[in-house]
C-alpha cells in the first residue's frame, strides 16, 4: 500500500517524507506562555524564564550594589522583540491544536 502524508494526502517520497515539507517552528507566537499585554504587544509569562531573569538581575545587583543589599525586587515582562524566535521552554498552545482541527475540510 502506498504511503501518504497525513497532513495533505500527497504520496511520500522514497525517504518517507512529504514533498511539501510540512514543518512548524517552536516559537513564542505559538507558545502557551505568550500573551498580549494591555498595549496589545506580546509578552512571555513563563515563570521559569521570569525566575532566570530575576536571578540574573539579583546577581548583577550583588556585584554592583555599592555596599547595599537588595531585599525585594519586583519584575514584569517587557514586550518581546522577536516573537518568532525559538525558545527552550516552549509549550504548544492548545488553541493552535483547535485551529489545526478546524482546518480539516
Amino acid at each position: 500500500m502506498a504511503k501518504y502524508c497525513r497532513f495533505c494526502g500527497e504520496p511520500l517520497n522514497e525517504e518517507g517524507k512529504c514533498p511539501n515539507g510540512h514543518e512548524f517552528k517552536k516559537m513564542c507566537v505559538n507558545c502557551i506562555y505568550c500573551n498580549e499585554d494591555s498595549e496589545d504587544t506580546l509578552v512571555c509569562m513563563n515563570e521559569e524564564n521570569k525566575r532566570a531573569a530575576l536571578n540574573k538581575m539579583l546577581e548583577l545587583l550583588k556585584s554592583e550594589g555599592g555596599g547595599y543589599a537588595v531585599k525585594t525586587l519586583e519584575i514584569e515582562p517587557v514586550p518581546l522583540k522577536k516573537p518568532t524566535l525559538k525558545c527552550g521552554r516552549w509549550e504548544l498552545d492548545e488553541t493552535i491544536v483547535k485551529e489545526v482541527i478546524g482546518m480539516f475540510k
